[in-house]
């Protein structure tokens, strides 16, 4: 068997059925190594390992068979689902190869994992999703929760043993999407809000969701929170939001706007929702017309909505045009992946839409049109049409070795340094931040030298002075804006305090839920006051622990256990291990890392053990959630007060140590950022000779 899509992580429903539907039945579990591959590598690595049991998202499925059909001439049962399956790339399938058995897999999360299969033998109009899996029951049912006659549709309900209880806290929710079965006292079922009918023969098809929502790379999107945020903009009249079919066989969000009074561009009304909305829920595409089509009862025709086409006029707003064959090759191919048109080369990929499976498709794509086989990592590096198609053309790509990224490069504020975490990256997590912070605000990250190729530094010292280097080589003078989340904090810390040792201004210095190690916070003061507050901080500990999942509940005690039963095999052999020299597991649980993941992980912590802070003569802003840890000093300022001579200013921040980052809490951050001021840039930086890929 095979991983689920790039993005998805192990513990993932889908994931833990390919995982022990393998192992359970004698199968060889093959499991892809970290990273995003290209879909030349993951067609590859099927092919290599001859994989014959494959389970693929519909996306992926689509992508694969469009890019890299012969990589699935060893696969015996290819299992797809999540979305509706194309026709076409089904039949493409089956003609290739007449032995592979194709199965439809449907089932929402609450039912775990897969509720209905169909074995497809045959394509004659929409795929079904079957009939109910062995131990499930299925329902299609009126208003009225009764059943509806074949052909004619209803709603799907669920149930049988693979049924969730309910919602963790949510128990109105749980209300209202569980009920009584109507059939069978003291049972339940699942509402799951998708339309489907019976055909003759008894299997079922899928014919859409029931209500405004539909589901966008794993996330369940209503449409009419958009369509509440967009309406708040002063320049539109009415809106409405579609979520039409997009180049991969999912979907992409358009927006169809009456403007009122001076029409916004699309770029103000992203800008705009991006304050307020995920990245996820922000439309690709806007489209701007007079009046809105009506059916004969005078209600919003949307089915007669259509995405915007592509046309050869030029970018809107005066936008750059391609200005030569390399960026208006580029330009199209990106107007093909993304389905919006026309098309700037400025504009930013993720800005328009673009997600990792789209940046799949899409270097598939440059390496069929211009022969160049890119990383995907490029794609999130180099994310405007002019800085790939740079790439492209001098035949060249992102230095290894080279750390600092950028992932928003325009605008006129003093650009924002942020610092990697403690698995080297955490990019997904300034990302973030960055589509809040808004377009005038630069963004810059260093990720870890080591994993891209470079030295392995032992010590923070040492990272902090290869990461001040490259700093001053791209922006030479101050004053400078520096940041990091909990290892990236440290690390910033350091590199304040020796930029400050260079005589350079630190502008802001703003340290996202970190501590300093080896300080006075981690001492814990046996006092009632000391005990008062360790009282209040675990009580919030235990919230935050009974809100976890069951699962990830379990790992957590097996591996606090765990620790226990090393500390006192540790103490009773008289093992006098420096906290630098004891396990990295002590600190971060590793256990389910990759081999190289997991050593990046162990130098970083073995550098942070190490590092003892020095006196910084600056100020410090310390963004922190609420929680310490459970032997401390409970400083409010968690211990910084003792190296920062020019005082700590707290900013407390809704959410826990690992959501600071992640919806809505980010925009808590950003927003808090952005009122703190930053000035505009007292001059320009300084990009290397060969270029700093952004």
């Amino acid at each position: 068997m095979a991983p689920p899509p790039p993005a998805g992580p192990a513990g993932f429903d889908a994931s833990t059925f390919e995982i022990w539907g393998a192992l359970l039945n004698g199968g060889r579990l093959v499991v892809h190594p970290p990273g995003t591959p290209s879909l030349a590598e993951l067609g590859q690595f099927i092919a290599d390992r001859r994989i014959t049991t494959l389970w693929l998202t519909a996306g992926l499925f689509h992508a694969l068979v469009d890019h890299s059909l012969d990589s699935l001439r060893h696969v015996r049962q290819l299992l797809a689902g999540g979305d509706i399956l194309s026709p076409a790339h089904v039949e493409k399938v089956r003609h290739a190869f007449p032995l592979c058995r194709l199965i439809n897999g449907y089932g929402p999360t609450e039912n775990t994992t897969f509720t209905c299969c169909h074995t497809i033998t045959a394509v004659e109009g929409a795929i079904p999703i079957g009939r109910p899996i062995a131990n499930t029951e299925v329902y299609i049912l009126d208003e009225a929760r009764q059943p509806v006659p074949i052909g004619i549709a209803g709603e799907l309900w669920v149930g049988g043993d693979g049924l969730a209880r309910g919602y963790l806290n949510q128990p109105e929710l749980t209300a209202e999407k569980f009920a009584a079965q109507p059939f069978k006292t003291g049972e339940r079922l699942y509402r799951t809000g998708d339309q489907a009918r019976y055909l003759a023969d008894g299997v079922i098809e899928f014919l859409g969701r029931r209500d405004g929502q539909v589901k966008l790379l794993g996330f369940r999107v209503e449409l009419g929170e958009i369509e509440i945020r967009l309406a708040r903009h002063p320049g539109v009249l009415a809106c409405v939001v579609t979520a039409p079919p997009d180049a991969t066989g999912g979907r992409r969000l358009v927006a169809h706007i009456v403007p009122g009074g001076t029409a916004p561009t699309a770029g103000e009304l992203r800008t705009f929702l991006q304050t307020s909305l995920p990245a996820h829920m922000v439309p690709a595409a806007f489209t701007f017309l007079s009046q809105f089509p009506l059916t004969p009862n005078g209600k919003v025709d949307r089915g007669a909505l259509r995405a915007p086409e592509a046309d050869a006029g030029k970018p809107p707003g005066g936008a750059t045009a391609p200005r030569d064959l390399w960026e208006e090759k580029m330009a199209s191919l990106w107007e093909t992946v993304l389905g919006v048109s026309p098309i700037a080369v400025t504009d930013r990929f993720f800005d328009l839409g673009g997600h990792s499976l789209l940046a799949i498709r899409l270097v598939a794509q440059i390496e069929k049109t211009f022969g160049r086989r890119l990383p995907v990592a490029t794609v999130f590096q180099a994310q405007s049409v002019e800085q790939l198609a740079a790439i492209v053309r001098e035949n060249r790509s992102p230095v290894p070795g080279r750390s600092l990224l950028a992932i928003q490069p325009n605008g006129g504020r003093l650009p924002l340094y942020l610092v990697h975490g403690v698995g080297g990256g955490m990019l997904w997590g300034y990302i973030n931040l960055s589509r809040h912070l808004g377009n005038d605000q630069p963004v810059y990250v260093f990720r870890s030298n080591w994993a891209t190729g470079g030295i392995r530094f032992e010590t923070i010292e040492e990272m902090a002075t290869r990461y001040v280097r490259e700093l001053r080589t791209f922006q030479p003078q101050g004053p400078y804006s520096l940041g990091g989340y909990c290892f990236g904090g440290n690390v910033a810390f350091e590199m304040a305090r020796q930029l400050e040792s260079q005589g350079q201004k630190i502008a802001t210095l703003a340290l996202m839920n970190c501590s300093p190690p080896n300080s006075d916070y981690y001492r814990f003061r046996w006092s009632p006051a000391g005990l008062a507050r360790f009282g209040v901080n675990l009580a919030v500990w235990l919230i935050d622990f009974i809100g976890w999942d069951e699962q990830i509940r379990r790992h957590y005690v097996r591996w606090k256990l765990g620790q226990g039963k090393r500390r006192v095999a540790a103490w009773w052999q008289r093992n006098d291990k420096t906290d630098a020299e004891a396990g990295s597991g002590e600190i971060v649980n590793l256990a389910g890392l990759p081999d190289e993941q997991r050593q990046l992980y162990k130098v970083h912590l073995r550098a942070l053990t190490s590092y003892h802070c020095q006196p910084y003569g600056g100020a410090v802003t310390l963004f922190r959630t609420r929680g310490h840890p459970l032997v401390s000093s409970f400083d409010a300022h968690y211990g910084w007060d003792e190296f920062a001579r020019g005082g700590v200013t707290l900013r407390r921040m809704p959410g826990g140590h690992d959501s600071l980052l992640q919806e809505p809490h980010v925009q808590a951050v950003a927003s808090t950022l952005s009122a703190a001021g930053s000035p505009n840039a007292a001059q320009p930086l300084v990009k290397p000779a060969n270029g700093l890929q952004s």
